[in-house]
C-alpha cells in the first residue's frame, strides 16, 4: 500500500486482494482519502482500507446491497475524520487564538 498525492488529493494506492477477484475485476485499488495533507491521510488509511475489506467481503458473500452501505459509510466517515483532524491540526498551529 502506497498514500499517492494525485491532482490535489491523497489516495491509498495497492493492489487487490485474490479472494475478491470475483466481485473486482480490477487488479489496481485507489482509494480516495478525501485531503490534500499527507499527515491526515496516513491516519485515515488503515480505516479506509478495513471499511473496503468489509465491504468487499459483504460482495464476494452476496449481500451487494450491505456492500454499497459499507461504500458510501466509508466515504461519509472519510470526510468527518478529515473535518476533525483538520480542526486539529489548526488549533495545534494556532497557539493560543482559537479559532473555533
Amino acid at each position: 500500500m502506497a498514500i499517492i498525492l494525485r491532482n490535489k488529493i491523497c489516495y491509498l494506492k495497492g493492489w487487490f486482494p485474490k479472494q475478491f477477484s470475483r466481485v473486482e475485476r480490477h487488479k489496481e485499488v485507489w482509494i480516495s482519502l478525501e485531503t490534500d495533507h499527507l499527515a491526515i491521510a496516513e491516519k485515515k488509511a488503515p480505516l479506509a482500507w478495513e471499511t473496503h475489506l468489509d465491504a468487499w467481503t459483504a460482495k464476494v458473500d452476496g449481500d451487494t446491497s450491505d456492500g454499497e452501505e459499507f461504500f458510501d459509510a466509508a466515504k461519509k466517515l472519510a470526510q468527518e475524520v478529515d473535518l476533525k483532524i483538520r480542526a486539529a491540526l489548526l488549533n495545534r498551529h494556532a497557539g493560543i487564538l482559537n479559532i473555533f
